[in-house]
């Protein structure tokens, strides 16, 4: 995995590895020197552990990333922290293990219960079932023992690959998961208060991803075919709500052009009305504008080489946004019950400071912008 892991602006690798002829591993950091190498620290050792996931997150939330791997043999997590910048990880806490005979072998770090501590999604098998356990963040880096969050209920293999994504626009994660003999991908959705399953596909596929691909503002399925050379793309059909209309390409992203869409139609009195962007920076901040003025061609207003497609000139209103480590984003902005403004038209668009190492912008800043999005509000 990979992350700025010594605070110095430059991306670093973590890596993990088994110990030829013991059940012990070793989690090892290489520090990027900016230049293409890095430079190897000493690996630390996680006694009784082999390996076989290695997620990082800021899970005690002092602004440096931590650690968190797991093992397939004897189902046990350890979080290893990083007491300060340009620090080895050097402190290490046992979380907890699932018994029940658990295969573990993925993992994702993601803030599902929006309560501001990084949680750790976790999918693999027992015996009977596939399943998906929750390890809980807590302030002070207190990761709860896992709990079981869903049960699929059919043994067809191990979950090998996790993904934690807003895949229908609503402002909340959905989790899915692939593996097994198939291949067989699932979609779980948290419904009053449970998690559902509401979408599953069968393809023969090794490793795939959820990328927006074709830039429509959806997260789609895409993965190498494993049969023969080939691709496979499971569009997301989830289409933009009337309502809206994206225009202008903005700044790209390393991941490519960043959408701006919304989860349903601005109709008067919609208190669940979001806005939500894809392929942004991943975990980065971004400034939110809302001009009552499109300029769709785009302007380099701030002379930074980063297009900007609402008017500047009038009034403008100014939101924070953060995005999620999938590079995925939502603000919410309720459509007050006022029937008077059926008709009125606003302008969108986020501005994205991304973290240095990991910019592709064409600015000499680390900035980047996303394509304008038009609302009108609808009776």
């Amino acid at each position: 995995t990979a992350g700025d892991f010594d605070g110095d602006g430059r991306i670093d690798v973590a890596s993990l590895d088994s110990v030829p002829g013991s059940d012990s591993g070793t989690v090892s950091l290489g520090l990027g020197t900016g230049s293409g190498s890095f430079v190897a620290l000493a690996p630390v050792p996680i006694p009784q552990l082999t390996l076989s996931f290695l997620e990082a997150g800021d899970f005690d939330q002092d602004g440096a990333l931590d650690l968190i791997a797991g093992t397939e043999a004897n189902d046990r997590f350890e979080l290893l922290r990083l007491i300060s910048a340009a620090t080895v990880p050097v402190a290490t806490s046992h979380v907890g293990g699932i018994g029940n005979g658990a295969t573990l072998l993925a993992a994702r770090v993601h803030d599902l219960n929006d309560d501001g501590w990084p949680d750790v999604v976790v999918g693999g098998r027992t015996w009977s079932d596939r399943r998906f356990w929750l390890v809980a963040g807590a302030p002070g880096a207190n990761l709860a023992p896992p709990t079981t969050l869903i049960v699929e209920g059919f043994n067809s293999g191990a979950t090998d690959r996790i993904w934690v994504e807003d895949l229908d626009r609503d402002g909340s994660a959905e989790i899915a998961g692939f593996g097994g003999y198939g291949i067989h991908t699932t979609v779980h959705q948290l419904v009053a208060g449970s998690w559902q399953s509401s979408a599953s596909y069968v393809g023969w596929s090794a490793g795939p991803i959820l990328a927006d691909p074709d830039n429509d503002g959806d997260v789609d399925w895409i993965g190498p075919g494993m049969l023969k050379p080939s691709m496979l793309c499971v569009p997301n059909i989830l289409h933009a709500p009337s309502g809206l209309a994206a225009y202008g390409a903005g700044t790209p992203s390393c991941d490519g052009q960043i959408t701006s869409v919304a989860n349903v139609a601005p109709k008067v009195g919609e208190s669940q009305f979001k806005l939500s962007w894809t392929n942004a920076p991943p975990t980065a901040q971004a400034l939110v504008g809302i001009a009552f003025a499109p300029d769709p061609a785009g302007s380099d207003v701030f002379g930074v080489g980063v297009k900007i497609h609402i008017g500047l000139l009038g009034p403008v209103l100014a939101y924070p946004v953060a995005s999620d480590a999938s590079g995925a984003a939502s603000l919410a902005f309720p459509v007050p019950n006022v029937p008077e403004l059926a008709g009125f038209k606003a302008y969108a668009q986020a501005l994205w400071i991304e973290p240095a190492w990991q910019s592709c912008s064409s600015s000499p800043l680390p900035w980047s912008t996303s394509t304008g999005l038009e609302v009108t509000v609808l009776p």
